[in-house]
């Protein structure tokens, strides 16, 4: 079978290409394929040929540009290489770009697998996850860097230390960084070199599938993070894999990032989106991750993302847009919703373009949620202003008064606890009981915020320091006493969260009042049906007065961030609070009340 553009199997490709091992009934070996219509010849080099190549050339069926052959002698196991002549007369090595497992970097050979038979027994949550329909229900999402959570643990290993301390901390989701194959640890694996292969790092494949067979067992969640934006120009992958430019686009004004120093897809190449496409799909069927996290859509939206006004021209509408990142975005999000409904597709997007989580068919991009990075950017300098007494009602309440056009992630991510900008205890003031209480309290405004949420590991607990992904975590502070307490109340929160449903629906929040001093005092609800829901967030150094129940219903106290200080009410009730009830509120402390019973 030949790769053909828009042909019916070219949302699986990993089926069509790679290294697929026979049947012994067949009469055993390896079965290859690759596309490379720029080669003059293409041969597969291994153990099984010394690395010499003989015996080992793979012949064009057609003049398609798929190059296929049978080694008898390849084993499941045996590493292996193809090695390409180009047009120029010059033999280059290249790992497989379909290749399902890579060596250990900064090894690059690819290794022949035969993993189809992984004994997988979540077949409950996959039916549970597939009956849902419901575009509102609770998602808090843990997002990791697996290799610097408690670093020498592997996919399997980690499994036994990870599962009960997220079921512990109330969270739905587990995101991890990317764990497609790449060559510099410290790109945390959004320089990836293999689409379809998880990094060797942690284990093999078959542990990955152990790993999310495990949280699914538990109830939880698997999200990947995955980069079809741009790609690494080392010359072992991707880049110029025939002699000439196949991946990336042959316009050079359009295929250097200058930003990263990486290579952009050529999303107008009917190869390069299906290549693409097909590598989500595979990690939602191969592996059964619930979703995918898209990085940096905003760089596939438009043509001047991160250049200069001489490093891109304007399409042929005469704007910005690149419209064939848009199109290969509709199609991925709409490959992925027919084949897999019940699949999240999350686009990070840091533009304000329109629609991206709107259906198609209305203009929209498809994608089911968008980090919402313009409420990030607010509330995190709202945090920071807090901490130093000013004025910290600008921003929250901003965010409020303006709410998001589209079905939003809270994402406080990894991106904003590192390079400088500290963790968000460091934000909140540093490791003292003033801090951890403005953390807490920010922490609940955010839950209580319209959007799925979002924590980078170890804010969980405070985290000291901002993240580096060459060391472990703050483990040693996570039990004592301040950092315990703000463990404890993450987990109350997420609990609390999943036990609300005025908090799941997408509809804004109603602002009922706010306090342009430094209090920072700010005054919402949210309903659900017959379900009524009011936070008062007091990010300020003093208390604040404020009056709940102002949409006529009973409020009682569901959450406080602070345990110590309980809001004094001026009424006859301290549990319970009658329409048009004064509170006075304490510094640093976010309180959630519901219908009173």
């Amino acid at each position: 079978m030949t790769w053909r553009a828009g042909a019916a199997d070219d949302a699986r490709l990993w089926w069509l290409f790679g290294a697929h091992p026979r049947p012994v009934a067949q009469g055993g070996g390896v079965d290859f394929a690759v596309w490379a219509p720029h080669a003059k010849a293409v041969r597969v080099i291994g153990p099984f040929n010394d690395w010499t190549g003989t015996g080992g050339e793979l012949h064009q069926p057609d003049p398609g540009g798929t190059w296929r052959g049978t080694i008898r002698d390849a084993r499941v196991g045996d590493l292996y290489r193809l090695d390409v002549l180009t047009r120029a007369g010059t033999w280059v090595q290249k790992a497989d770009p379909f290749a399902r497992e890579s060596e250990l970097p900064p090894s690059t050979s690819s290794v022949i697998v035969d993993d189809s038979r992984f004994p997988w027994t979540d077949d409950a949550w996959r039916a549970a996850q597939s009956a849902r329909s419901e575009p509102d229900r609770p998602i808090s999402i843990y997002e990791m860097h697996l290799g610097s959570w408690r670093p020498g643990l592997g996919y399997r290993e980690i499994a036994d230390e990870l599962i009960p301390y997220v079921l512990a901390h109330g969270f739905t989701h587990v995101e991890f960084l990317p764990l497609t194959e790449h060559p510099f640890g410290p790109s945390w694996g959004y320089q990836a070199t293999g689409y379809y292969s998880p990094t060797r790092r942690y284990g093999r494949p078959a542990d990955l599938r152990y790993l999310i067979d495990r949280l699914h067992a538990a109830g939880i969640g698997a999200i990947l993070d995955w980069v079809p934006g741009h790609f690494p120009r080392d010359a072992f992958a991707l880049a110029y894999f025939d002699g000439a430019p196949l991946f990336e686009d042959p316009d050079p004004r359009r295929a250097a990032q200058p930003e990263w120093g990486t290579l952009v897809f050529d999303f107008g190449s009917p190869w390069v989106r299906d290549f693409l496409v097909s590598s989500a799909l595979y990690w939602i069927e191969e592996f059964r991750f619930d979703g995918i996290r898209v990085d940096a859509v905003a760089s596939m939206l438009f043509l001047d993302f991160a250049r200069t006004r001489e490093q891109w021209r304007p399409n042929h509408l005469g704007d910005n847009r690149n419209l064939d990142g848009i199109a290969f975005l509709t199609e991925l999000t709409s490959t992925i919703h027919s084949h897999h409904p019940e699949s999240l597709v999350i686009a990070e997007d840091s533009s304000t373009y329109w629609g991206v989580t709107r259906p198609i068919r209305g203009g929209g991009l498809g994608f089911d949620l968008k980090w919402n990075m313009g409420w990030m950017n607010d509330s995190l300098r709202a945090l920071s202003a807090a901490a130093v007494d000013a004025d910290a009602s600008w921003g929250l309440s901003r965010v409020l008064i303006s709410p998001s056009a589209e079905h939003d992630v809270l994402a406080l991510s990894h991106d904003e606890m590192t390079h400088g900008k500290g963790s968000l205890l460091q934000r909140a003031g540093g490791d003292t009981e003033e801090g951890h209480r403005l953390l807490r309290a920010y922490l609940a405004y955010t839950w209580a915020h319209p959007g799925k949420k979002l924590l980078f590991m170890g804010q969980e607990f405070g985290q000291r320091r901002e993240w580096s992904e060459g060391r472990s975590l703050d483990w040693v502070t996570a039990d004592d006493e301040l950092h315990g307490a703000t463990a404890r109340f993450v987990a109350e929160l997420n609990s609390a969260y999943r036990r609300t449903p005025a908090l799941w629906t997408d509809g804004p929040a109603r602002s009922l009042g706010r306090s342009d001093g430094p209090s920072g005092l700010i005054h919402f609800a949210r309903s659900n049906g017959g379900d009524h829901f009011e936070a008062v967030v007091n990010l300020g150094a003093d208390a604040a007065t404020c009056t709940v129940g102002l949409e006529g219903s009973a409020m009682s106290i569901l959450l406080r961030s602070d345990e110590t200080v309980a809001p004094v009410a001026h009424s006859e009730n301290d549990e319970q609070f009658p329409p048009g009830s004064e509170l006075s509120i304490p510094p640093r402390t976010t309180i959630w009340l519901v219908n009173a019973a």
